[in-house]
């Protein structure tokens, strides 16, 4: 594995975007060090502000910036579709911080992802390239016909490639929906059903022996 791949991974996994009671405790703890007035929610610029914090020390270079603007666009969206289609608030709360921090660990994944291949331009992607992976993507859910078909509306220019951070922002968002859907839907549900709220704090995952 090429040296920035493992990068990717390592960074990713350091982000607490789980459910257990070890990861709640620490997103709690940056989410309390991020709420500056103490009201239980933050704005964009205190997550974009605490998340550059968190990875001062890395020196691989990623658009942690674009990437967190598409990652509160995306939970908003959520939030839109978990209150029937109701104005989401401009600030963020605890449950929201958790799907923000997700997509940022798969936005991070992904690109170890694409990293790993011997690529030599690291801002877009080729349909080529993405059906080549298209093993690790299912792994997320992401079946090879969605893939292509989703490939093809992105390239609006028909050039054959799309920004990494287009083609990424369709694959986290499809994946944070399935995420929100298992934990929202009745448990007999198989089928992706629109959530009634976002997942709260209330039921963490026990960590397993």
């Amino acid at each position: 594995m090429k040296p920035s791949a493992l990068a990717f991974i390592n960074m990713g996994s350091s982000l607490p975007s789980g459910r257990t009671i070890e990861d709640m405790a620490k997103r709690n703890d940056l989410f309390q060090s991020l709420d500056s007035n103490g009201n239980g929610s933050i704005t964009l610029s205190e997550i974009e502000r605490g998340i550059r914090a968190h990875f001062r020390e890395c020196s691989t270079p990623f658009d942690f910036g674009s990437t967190i603007s598409r990652a509160v666009a995306a939970t908003k969206n959520l939030q839109r579709l978990a209150s029937n289609g109701n104005t989401a608030s401009e600030l963020i709360d605890k449950s929201e911080f958790r799907l923000i921090l997700l997509y940022i660990k798969q936005s991070l994944e992904l690109r170890a992802i694409f990293d790993g291949m011997n690529r030599s331009d690291n801002t877009s992607v080729t349909v080529k390239e993405v059906t080549s992976v298209a093993t690790l993507l299912s792994k997320w859910g992401l079946a090879l016909g969605d893939i292509e078909s989703a490939f093809r509306d992105i390239d609006e220019q028909h050039s054959g490639k799309v920004p990494f951070g287009d083609f990424a922002d369709w694959a986290i968002r499809h994946h944070v929906l399935g995420d929100v859907w298992r934990a929202t839907a009745p448990a007999s549900s198989s089928a992706p059903v629109t959530p009634k709220r976002l997942p709260d704090e209330a039921n963490p995952e026990q960590p397993k022996p």
